[in-house]
This record gives C-alpha cells, structure tokens and sequence, in this order.
C-alpha cells in the first residue's frame, strides 16, 4: 500500500460503520471516503465493508487484516509524534476543549492564564459535546482535552482525576430550609429547577429527579448547568447544583448551598481526559 492516507480511509470505516460520518471526522468529503474505499477494494481484491441496514460492515476479510492495518497506523503515529518536537512558546495550535458551562467559569481562566505565560500564540476553542460525541472527538483527534464526569469513558483514552466533587441543593440566602435540616421529603416538597443539560455524565440525577418529583414541583428547566444558581438566589425554589473548588454558586450569585439529601446526594470525579 504505497498511500497511507488508505489507511486512516479503513480506520475511519471501521470505526464509524458510515461513510458519512468517516468523512466528517477525517476532514474530508464523502466522495473523497468513497473513492479511498474503491482503491482499497481493489488492492486487496474484496468489497471490505458493505451496507447492511443502515451501517458500512466490514466482510470476514476486512476483519482478518483489520488488526495488523491498524497496528501499522498506529505505528506510523507514534513515528510521527517522536519526529516532532514540541515547542509551546512558537505554538500556534488551537486546542479544542470539551467543557460543560462548570468547567468554563472554574477551569477555563486558570488555563488560560497558563497559556498566556507558557504558549501565548496558542488558541482554545470549547465545545459541549455529548459524552458519545466526546468519545469520537477524543478518538479521532478533533477533541485535543476533555474536562468533566465521565463515566462511560473507555479506558484506552489517557485520563486523571483532577478533583472529586459533590452534589448539593442551591437556594436563597434567607430561605426557610437554609438554617433548617434538609430531609428528603422537605427537598422534594419545594419548588424545583430542574437541569437538563443532556449527553453528560449526570443523566443519573436528571433521572432522578425526574422520577422523585411530581410535576407540579417543578418550576423551570434549564439547560444550563450554572443556572439553578443565580435562579435560585432570588426565589423561593431550590435546585441541585455541582460543588466545585471554586464555588459557581458562590462567585454568580446571592444564593447559598447546603448538602443534597438522599439521591442527590451522588459524589462524581471530575476527568482530564
């Protein structure tokens, strides 16, 4: 095979069962996918991948020579990354960062502020990717950094834990419950605003509340998972919120915070991934 570019082509099947979707993640068009698929063909005499439903599935051949192929490619990426030396000051990369609206106003700044020092001709550009979108991003190099819970994140994609967190219950300073012990049944007797913000690891809780609290309990959805907060500070209803090391709760509103009773009560990490 004398063009590599093949051989991410096969990668991108394999991986995403679309010729659609391998173009979108490739940077490419679809005819582009299409006729690197037709040369691929005919290297090795066999269809590699045909349309079963509405997915590309590779034929038992495909899957005969699928391993040694993507060894090859990951070889020719780590003989890359070795030939390239990495100088942050003469940097000029735009880092894609996956972030939830949390993780803009706690971490954003302080990268930022390291950015500056260390690679000022660098750029970061955020995104609110679902965690299945963020699993592709992270795969496919589209997504350079990802910030957040996540726990359905495979364990092939390098990680830490940066911090360990808690939920609690965001509500106005001088609010019947804020000196009162907050049991589940007076939490669930308020007025709510419930958060949905869709694709992250905190579907748990969305589930949750949505099963333990009758309708009529519940005041406003918002997408937006800072925006209990600043609701919150200046009515009568409460709202779960994510406890950070530098408290949005505290730094974007006049609202104040107590322990999250019963199956709010779910401690989560937060990831670099």
């Amino acid at each position: 095979m004398k063009d590599l570019n093949l051989l991410f082509a096969f990668e991108a099947l394999w991986r995403d069962h679309s010729v659609s979707i391998a173009a979108d993640n490739l940077g490419v068009t679809q005819g582009a996918v299409s006729s690197s698929l037709k040369r691929l063909r005919q290297e090795y005499g066999d269809r590699l991948f045909t349309v079963v439903g509405r997915r590309m599935e590779p034929t038992p051949f495909a899957v005969q020579i699928a391993p040694t192929l993507l060894e090859a490619l990951d070889l020719v990426r780590e003989a890359q990354s070795r030939a390239l030396e990495f100088s942050p000051q003469h940097c000029r990369k735009v880092f894609t960062v996956r972030t939830r609206d949390i993780g803009e106003a706690v971490c954003l700044p302080t990268i930022l502020k390291m950015l500056q020092t260390q690679a000022p001709m660098s750029r970061i550009n955020t995104v609110a990717s679902s965690v299945e979108e963020t699993l592709i991003g992270l795969s496919t190099g589209r997504i350079d950094l990802a910030i957040g819970y996540l726990p359905t994140l495979k364990t092939d994609i390098h990680r830490t834990i940066v911090s360990s967190q808690h939920y609690v219950c965001a509500l106005r300073r001088g609010h019947p419950l804020a000196d009162a012990e907050l049991t589940l049944e007076r939490f669930l007797a308020q007025q709510h605003l419930l958060v949905e913000t869709g694709g992250t690891g905190h579907v748990l809780l969305e589930r949750a509340d949505r099963s333990r609290r009758a309708p009529q309990h519940r005041c406003a959805h918002s997408p937006i998972s800072l925006g209990p907060a600043p609701v919150a500070g200046v009515g009568h209803a409460v709202g779960s919120a994510q406890r950070a090391g530098q408290d949005p709760v505290e730094i974007l509103s006049p609202a104040t915070q107590t322990p999250a009773p019963g199956a709010a009560g779910i401690r989560h990490r937060a990831l670099l991934a």
